[in-house]
């Protein structure tokens, strides 16, 4: 388990999140706390495709990491960030895929910790630019991404399933 550098004031409780990279035993749990991201987030959460996913990324490090998010030894979310490889910014970069944190433990810095976490992570992989991706109506987390430095761009994020 890698125990979270203490990264700016925060709360009390701050002092006891850390990050441990999610293992097969950790799949249920995950499972569960993905199902509570998508519904919060309005996705489709299609459990046979989540699972294979989730447990293609534990088991292959070189697509990316997913990490329990962990207070006192209790998971209270995840952090999922995947990797690829890019032109335009030359080199390495990667997506904050998910972040999730369940409702009680919101709003007290833990989001704050965890992308310096996952920032710290990501510059010690030597990966240079680090994406995200924000629901339109999601304001409280489009305000923290723009606090801590991350911009819109004019171009818009496109997909079609394969």
């Amino acid at each position: 388990m890698a125990t979270a550098e203490k990264f700016g004031e925060h709360d009390s409780k701050m002092t006891n999140i850390q990050y441990s990279l999610a293992q097969k035993p950790d799949l249920s749990l995950l499972m569960q706390l993905s199902e509570e991201f998508y519904e919060l987030d309005g996705h489709q959460f299609e459990p046979d495709k989540a699972q294979k996913a989730l447990l293609d990324l534990i088991e292959n490090e070189r697509y990316g990491r997913i990490w329990m998010i962990l207070l006192d030894s209790t998971a209270i979310g995840y952090v999922a960030l995947t990797f690829g490889y890019s032109l335009e910014y030359q080199g390495r970069d990667a997506i904050l895929d998910e972040l999730y944190l369940r409702s009680p433990f919101r709003s007290q810095g833990i989001g704050t910790q965890t992308f310096a976490f996952v920032e710290s992570t990501c510059r010690q992989l030597g990966i240079s630019t680090l994406h995200l991706e924000v629901m339109d109506d999601n304001e409280a987390a489009r305000s923290l991404y723009g606090r801590l430095g991350y911009q819109a761009r004019a171009s818009q994020f496109m997909h079609k399933r394969l």
